[in-house]
């Protein structure tokens, strides 16, 4: 998934950065029609199980916290659709790929853990 880093990593110049972040910027990465499908469908899987799990809470404070915590909402489908968006942009891709969903949702559910 993502590298890890290690005190052995090569060190990047500033300057190779900025043009490395400057040349992404140009990059205009579109998501392909059955990515999209696909996107919309690992939403609507993600409200059901956050639905599930607020509905199996037995405690109303549990109830309550997990109606909180996982609760997919219509802008952290724009987050999840942006991320993807932006990692394609990293590898100057044309088009959004599947990793690149997968690894955004895989962001958006660790930023949510608690």
């Amino acid at each position: 998934k993502s590298p890890v880093v290690t005190s052995e990593a090569a060190t990047v110049a500033p300057a190779v950065l900025r043009h490395y972040i400057a040349q992404a910027r140009l990059v205009n990465p579109t998501v392909p029609r059955d990515l999209s499908m696909y996107l919309v469908e690992a939403y609507v899987t993600m409200r059901r199980q956050d639905a599930e799990a607020a509905a199996n809470a037995s405690f109303n404070a549990l109830r309550k916290q997990a109606s909180e915590q996982t609760q997919m909402t219509p802008r952290q489908l724009l987050s999840i659709l942006r991320l993807a968006t932006a990692l394609a942009r990293l590898r100057f891709a044309k088009e959004v790929s599947e990793a690149d969903v997968e690894e955004a949702i895989r962001l958006v559910h660790m930023s949510k853990a608690p």
